[in-house]
């Protein structure tokens, strides 16, 4: 992967960004925390965030989850 990110990614990487901090933002049960739905929705983008910059996720039994079993690993 190349060390700079094209125009397309740099889009995607700000549209990403405004969608998570959305999600996190989201206060509807009034407890400082974001409902279950916007947290994992967040997820979703940060692993689509971190995929752009070059990084895999595998499964693996040995490790402790980061979500549902995915681990990050840097190629």
């Amino acid at each position: 992967m190349s060390s700079t990110l094209n125009d397309k990614d740099v889009k995607r990487l700000g549209e990403l960004g405004q969608a998570i901090q959305g999600c996190l933002s989201c206060d509807i049960n009034d407890n400082n925390i974001p409902c279950r739905t916007d947290r994992f929705e967040a997820i979703k983008n940060m692993l689509e965030y971190v995929k752009i910059h070059g990084y895999v996720f595998t499964r693996s039994s040995n490790k402790a989850p980061l979500v549902n079993g995915v681990h990050l690993n840097h190629k």
